[in-house]
Order: structure tokens, then C-alpha cells, then sequence
């Protein structure tokens, strides 16, 4: 538990998402932006490549910073992870460590919450609409041109992001958990 300062109230929102980002960057970084209260940015959840150490920022029950849309905030759990969104493999980064430990994580929260476990539920931060008064998400393709990805346009996680490996895991674990 390190504790960001940007946080806010979910408004009594369901949580019904869970967004995937990466930190473009490693997590002392991301760690060092997201506890200073002029970034105005955090994320619940940050998980660290080498050996899936995962680091609490924003209580689950508060509103994390993290997708550049307050209605999908306020609706969602954000996961960080090192790596990089245009590098191949996340510029090494995303190693099946990463995945595993980020897909407990998932599987956990999915769990907690009735998430269901598709794309349409967890999803990453390029699938986040641009628009602040859409509730729509884009397409893979439209959040790696940049069409999306809240108002910042981010396109993280990126091309590389193996979203088959990691549905399958988490898919695989919120099974057993039944």
C-alpha cells in the first residue's frame, strides 16, 4: 500500500470495468507521479514486470484517476503495468509474470464485483472514449490510432498487449474460483 492523494468519491457508481493500462515507463516511476497531487493522475493497481509485485495506490472503493473519463472512473478498477504500448513484447516488459500476476488481480476483482470476463468489461485504456459524453468504447484499432483513449488519447497498452494469453488466464482462474 502506497497511497496516492488523487483520488475522488465514485458518486455511489457501480463498479462494472476493469481498465488495463501500462505506465509507459517502471513502476518507481509511475509510483513517483502518482503520489505527487499535482499530477492529478493515479490508478488503483500497479503491477511490476520482473516478479509480479503488485502495489495498492487507490482504495477499490474510491475513484482513481486513471482512464481521462470521470463516468468510466468512477465505473472501473485501473491496473497499471510496466512496459512500453509501442514496443514489441512492451519493450520487454510484458513477461508472463506480469500477465499471471496481473490476471490473478483480474480474476480477483471479477470475482469480487460480478465482472464479467470479456472484452467488453475489461478492456484497456485505448478502448476508452475520447468523448466525455459517450459510454461507448472504440475499437482496438481506433484506440492504437489514437481515436480514443479518454481525453488524452492514450493508446496504451498497445499493439502488443496479448489480450488472447490474457483473457485465457483470467478466464482460467475466475473458473476455478467457482
Amino acid at each position: 500500500w502506497i497511497r496516492s492523494p488523487n483520488f475522488g468519491s465514485r458518486l455511489g457508481s457501480t463498479i462494472r470495468y476493469i481498465v488495463i493500462h501500462d505506465m509507459e515507463g517502471t513502476m518507481p516511476g509511475a509510483i513517483s507521479i502518482f503520489r505527487k497531487a499535482s499530477s492529478q493522475v493515479s490508478a488503483h493497481y500497479l503491477v511490476r514486470s520482473r516478479d509480479g509485485h503488485i502495489v495498492k495506490m487507490v482504495h477499490e472503493t474510491d475513484d482513481a484517476w486513471h482512464a481521462g473519463h470521470g463516468w468510466f472512473n468512477r465505473h472501473s478498477i485501473g491496473i497499471e503495468h510496466e512496459g512500453f504500448a509501442i514496443r514489441k513484447r512492451g519493450g520487454g516488459y510484458y513477461t508472463d509474470t506480469l500477465y499471471e500476476a496481473s490476471a490473478r488481480l483480474t480474476c480477483a476483482i471479477a470475482h469480487r464485483y460480478g465482472i464479467p470476463v470479456d472484452r467488453k468489461h475489461i478492456f484497456g485504456h485505448l478502448n476508452v472514449p475520447s468523448s466525455l459524453s459517450s459510454h461507448t468504447l472504440c475499437s482496438d484499432a481506433r484506440g492504437i490510432a489514437g481515436q480514443c483513449g479518454g481525453v488524452s488519447h492514450h493508446a496504451d497498452p498497445g499493439r502488443y498487449w496479448n489480450w488472447t494469453k490474457y483473457m485465457s488466464l483470467v478466464r482460467s482462474c475466475v473458473n476455478a474460483a467457482k
